[in-house]
């Protein structure tokens, strides 16, 4: 796969991709994304243009995200969690309307999916919050909806409750305090009020 990527032929790559996406049997299915995931990450991980081509390309980051998604495989790989973590941290820092983009292909839901998956996972909830908090500040009111819709509210309210104890690590403490500032910004475009 990496392979595919790095011969230039990402556009191409998107419907065989989705064609072994879907065809792959569950028992497989944990070694597939694994190695998949690990592909884009080493991939993103390059340059900004690959990123920007990534995100450009219909298709691709959303059956990365249904291929990642399942709530079992999350809980049971950690590689996978940290990968999602790290690819969404390359992924983050975009204009306005590739953050649309990103969010649009899933991953509003898989990030959501992940943080929850493996909420004392420390290393791989720094990473996907801090990956999180650009989108939802600067991104389109699009982006915040999604992520309500993914459920992010209550994930964001559990980090905060798992983490506030250990206010004595600066982790623990960054981790919350982003978590709060997310927090704030989806009540206020939910109409909620912070109690």
């Amino acid at each position: 796969m990496l392979s595919l990527l790095d011969s230039g032929k990402i556009k191409q790559m998107k419907s065989s991709f989705w064609t072994c996406v879907i065809s792959v049997p569950m028992s497989e299915r944990r070694k597939v994304a694994e190695a998949a995931i690990r592909a884009f990450c080493i991939f993103a991980e390059s340059s900004f243009p690959r990123r920007t081509q990534l995100v450009e390309t219909p298709g691709l980051l959303s059956s990365l995200a249904i291929l990642c998604g399942e709530e079992t495989l999350l809980r049971n790989s950690e590689q996978i969690v940290h990968d999602i973590g790290r690819l969404a941290f390359y992924l983050s820092h975009f204009s306005t309307t590739r953050a649309a983009l990103l969010v649009e292909a899933g991953w509003a839901d898989l990030l959501v999916k992940a943080i929850r998956a493996r909420p004392d996972d420390i290393d791989a909830v720094t990473l996907i919050i801090i990956a999180i908090h650009p989108v939802l500040e600067y991104g389109p009111i699009s982006c915040r909806t999604a992520f309500i819709a993914a459920g992010a509210i209550a994930a964001l309210q559990e980090t905060i409750e798992r983490y506030s104890p250990e206010s004595n690590s600066p982790t623990s403490r960054s981790i919350t305090k982003r978590c709060r500032e997310g927090l704030e910004i989806l009540m206020k475009e939910s109409s909620c009020t912070i109690l």
